[in-house]
């Protein structure tokens, strides 16, 4: 099984697809749905960027690559990954809803995983937590 990444490494590829999607912190909060005030403390850790999992994919993010770090970081229709920036606004408005139902779903059974995990982990065990 793969290893579930750190809240701190997570808000780190959060980061990260700011910086590929070229946005600055005002634009990327608005494409999440939430305010720039949010989205720094899920970039600094305040906050579980966790929590962001289905809004990334709907934003065209690998979720996989998202909470595992393995990959690439963006995802085409059709499960092809690039490393490049996903434009989902070209993407029909039946897919788009698609691919958000996907994400909330997904979004879902990572919790459990992580939250399964990080319980089952051995004391002391920072990698798990």
């Amino acid at each position: 099984m793969r290893k579930i990444l750190s809240d701190d490494e997570i808000s780190k590829n959060l980061e990260r697809v700011m910086q590929a999607k070229k946005l600055p912190q005002v634009s990327f909060s608005k494409q999440l749905g939430i305010t720039k005030s949010n989205l720094s403390e899920y970039l600094s850790g305040k906050r579980k960027a966790i929590n962001l999992f289905s809004k990334m994919v709907e934003l065209g993010v690998n979720g996989n690559w998202y909470v595992t770090g393995e990959g690439a970081m963006f995802e085409l229709p059709g499960g092809k990954t690039t490393d490049d920036p996903v434009d989902y606004s070209q993407i029909a408005d039946e897919d788009a809803s698609r691919y958000a139902e996907i994400g909330r779903v997904a979004e879902k059974l990572i919790l459990l995983v992580v939250r399964n995990e990080r319980k089952n982990a051995p004391e002391g065990d920072s990698e798990a937590k």
